[in-house]
C-alpha cells in the first residue's frame, strides 16, 4: 500500500492529501452553514435546497456539500455553464460564482 498519491502536480503524501481534502470539505460545509443562517427563505433555511462546491481551474470538483443530493450530479453542468459565460481567465482573487437556475 502506498502512502503517496500521484496527481497532476506530482506526488502528494497522505497527510498533505488529507489536510487539503478536509480543507476543501470544510469550506463547502462552512458555505452551507452561512447560507442556511443568513437565508430569509425557508426553502434554504429549513429544507436546505441548495448546494455549493469548490472546483479547480480545470473545473474538476474538489469538494461539494451534500445538502441536496439531487444536485450532486448536476453541479458540473452549472460549473461548465458559468465558466462559458464568465471565463475562468477573467476571475480575480476573491471572485465567486453564485447561480440560481433550476
Amino acid at each position: 500500500m502506498t502512502t503517496e498519491t500521484k496527481g497532476r502536480f506530482g506526488e502528494v503524501d497522505a497527510v498533505t492529501f488529507e489536510v487539503l481534502r478536509n480543507t476543501f470539505e470544510y469550506a463547502c460545509n462552512r458555505m452551507s452553514t452561512i447560507m442556511q443562517r443568513t437565508s430569509f427563505s425557508p426553502i434554504l433555511a429549513d429544507i436546505l435546497d441548495f448546494s455549493n462546491a469548490v472546483y479547480d481551474p480545470e473545473l474538476r470538483l474538489l469538494a461539494q456539500a451534500a445538502n441536496c443530493p439531487v444536485h450532486l450530479a448536476a453541479m458540473q453542468y452549472s460549473a461548465d455553464a458559468a465558466a462559458k459565460k464568465y471565463p475562468i481567465e477573467t476571475m480575480k482573487p476573491g471572485d465567486i460564482y453564485a447561480l440560481n437556475d433550476p
